[in-house]
């Protein structure tokens, strides 16, 4: 009897295989279908918050596609997340509709990825933020290549063949392995974050505030620093910015990537507007020598190209700040206010 006992046994422990492979079957036949691969990503990533981030912002673009009021949708990095309450904007206007799609560490390259869904939502208005940031070397910004697998990933899961066209070509050769390009691949990109998507939905799941990612005003409300605080940051903050300078800003892919948004946007009879935010005045007293030089290149460039408006406020010292560069929540009211006045006498409302 000992023999048969012993096959149970070694069955028991091949059970684990067996579950496994039959769940990686059922996800690939999932994947394969259009209608349940989307079900089945729609619910895959809530509760993440870089995910919850990133694809609340492709949820929102139905809902702005259904919108029938004029509609702002705000593009930018944090500091837009931060610094713009849509609530306070639309509070001064009857049928305006405003959508902050800001998002961590956003540049053009990766903004680039979302222009299809941007367009298919049929914004009237589209306000971008212009920074030092903006303009970065992509290459000296190592911090950045986790986002970059997480969006391209995302993007080519979510869109189709003609959505992707916009960008494909724009993805540089040392990120096409970030591509997710059949269901095998899917499955791998989404079971690599399934653990960071479990663990943030348990801690959202047991914190009294948990909530979805508002695209009204999505702001995380830092904590206040010091200026103590602020200045000890200074000299790791500017280290950490090393792509704000480059060798050559005409072959700064970030650069090419705005403009292929722009002429995008345009053509498709999108109103167009630049809005820098506040830096801490602390920030831009103690920036490098050339810090400026790419940024104000690019904006002069841009500015004579395409004649957009651009609501610089760079140099405000009018505002409460957080940090060096978001505002606490009362310069976010205050921004905001000033920014709706701005639309409208620029006739952008």
């Amino acid at each position: 009897m000992q023999p048969k006992m012993d096959l149970i046994e070694d069955f028991a422990k091949l059970k684990p295989l067996f579950y496994n492979l039959i769940i990686t079957g059922i996800i690939i036949l999932v994947l394969s279908n259009p209608i349940t691969s989307h079900l089945y990503l729609n619910n895959m990533d809530k509760d993440s918050t870089f995910h919850a981030e990133q694809n609340q912002i492709y949820r929102e673009f139905e809902n702005i596609k259904e919108d029938e009021n004029y509609k702002i949708i705000f593009l930018g990095s944090s500091m837009t997340r931060e610094d713009i309450d849509c609530i306070v904007i639309e509070d001064y206007y009857d049928s305006l509709s405003c959508y902050n799609l800001g998002s961590s560490s956003d540049i053009p390259y990766l903004r680039l990825l979302e222009i299809s869904k941007i367009i298919e939502a049929k914004p009237d208005l589209v306000v971008i933020e212009i920074t030092p940031n903006t303009f970065a070397n992509i290459s000296k910004l190592d911090y950045l290549d986790p986002i970059i697998e997480l969006r391209i990933g995302l993007a080519s899961t979510i869109q189709d063949e003609e959505e992707q066209m916009y960008w494909r070509g724009n993805i540089l050769d040392e990120h096409e392995k970030y591509l997710v390009e059949n269901s095998i691949e899917k499955t791998l990109f989404w079971n690599k974050y399934r653990q960071d998507i479990l663990n943030e939905g348990i801690k959202n799941g047991l914190s009294s505030d948990a909530k979805n990612v508002d695209m009204k005003s999505p702001a995380r409300n830092y904590s206040v620093k010091t200026d103590d605080e602020l200045l000890q940051l200074m000299d790791s903050f500017y280290d950490e910015k090393g792509g704000f300078f480059s060798e050559d800003i005409n072959q700064s892919l970030n650069l090419f990537s705005m403009e292929i948004m722009l002429n995008s946007l345009i053509l498709n009879g999108i109103d167009i507007v630049f809005q820098s935010q506040p830096l801490n005045p602390l920030a831009i007293n103690n920036a490098p020598e050339n810090f400026w030089d790419n940024y104000n290149f690019s904006v002069n460039k841009l500015e004579k190209t395409y004649n957009l408006t651009h609501y610089n406020h760079f140099y405000s010292e009018n505002y409460n700040f957080a940090d060096l560069t978001h505002l606490d929540y009362e310069g976010r009211q205050n921004y905001s206010s000033k920014f709706a006045k701005f639309l409208n006498e620029t006739e952008h409302l």
